[in-house]
């Protein structure tokens, strides 16, 4: 009985830390790779937050994962699209490809 009631336990605990790795977009800053002006993203429950340090600026959209891939929705004010990319977090680097383009970013 103690056995079981510890594989329980052990379960339980892989399935929180599994569901806590989530996507590997959350949870990080993400300084954009080459870009003079200091822009970052910030991915945080379905949130995206877009800085320019350069221009003073900040942004807030809406993102949606499914599988490696994030549409991200501009809010209406900028009357934009929205823009699906797919992704790759490797290590500190998280690279979105779509719409003809490939961005790059590294962990801050």
């Amino acid at each position: 009985m103690k056995r079981k009631l510890g594989l329980v336990a052990l379960l339980m605990v892989m399935v929180v830390l599994l569901t806590a790795c989530g996507n590997g977009l959350e949870g990080p800053e993400w300084k954009m790779d080459g870009d003079s002006d200091d822009v970052t993203y910030t991915f945080k429950s379905g949130t995206l937050t877009m800085k320019n340090a350069g221009l003073g600026a900040t942004v807030e959209c809406k993102y949606k994962v499914d599988g490696k891939k994030v549409t991200i929705t501009p809010p209406e004010s900028l009357g934009s699209d929205p823009v699906t990319y797919e992704f790759k977090v490797d290590g500190n680097k998280l690279t979105l490809t779509g719409d003809g383009d490939t961005i790059t970013f590294t962990k801050k």
